[in-house]
């Protein structure tokens, strides 16, 4: 095969990519996060506030906080979290968090957001309040020693 046709597919699907991405009906700055970082070589079924099956993505951004274990994350560190239908395979929530700066000084500048997939497919949410995350932010103040971040996940 020639480069040439080569690149033509190799652009066209990164196109598609981005074309499904923005059709998911998140926002266009995770739309693409099948793309980021990839915590576990396989779904995680430990223990937590978010049950059954997951998989967990971070940004460029957060690598190399999350890789050196050197805290605090950057401002524009994301983390997301699919849960995933043990029956249907089919991803039903996405859990988000990111760092922006001076959103939330006593949560360590963390926001957080829920996706959940509508009947249409897409998903629905946002990202949160401080005052809207209570439930969150409980749970990852026991995680304060690593920026609020529970990277028990990690493969090792």
């Amino acid at each position: 095969m020639h480069k040439w046709y080569i690149g033509l597919i190799v652009g066209v699907i990164g196109f598609v990519s981005l074309a499904l991405g923005a059709q998911n009906g998140l926002p266009d700055e995770i739309a693409s996060y099948l793309s980021w970082h990839r915590g576990n070589s396989q779904k995680s079924f430990e223990e937590s506030a978010h049950p059954v099956a997951k998989d967990i993505y971070f940004n460029d951004t957060a690598a190399e906080t999350v890789m050196a274990q050197s805290f605090p994350h950057a401002e524009g560190s994301t983390f997301l979290k699919e849960r995933t239908d043990p029956e249907t395979l089919m991803v039903t929530t996405i859990y988000g968090m990111r760092k922006v700066a001076n959103f939330d000084p006593a949560n360590g500048d963390w926001q957080y957001a829920v996706f959940e997939r509508a009947d249409d497919g897409k998903f629905l949410g946002d990202w949160m309040e401080a005052s809207s995350a209570t439930m969150c932010i409980g749970c990852h103040t026991g995680a304060k020693d690593k920026d609020y971040t529970f990277l028990s996940y990690l493969d090792n």
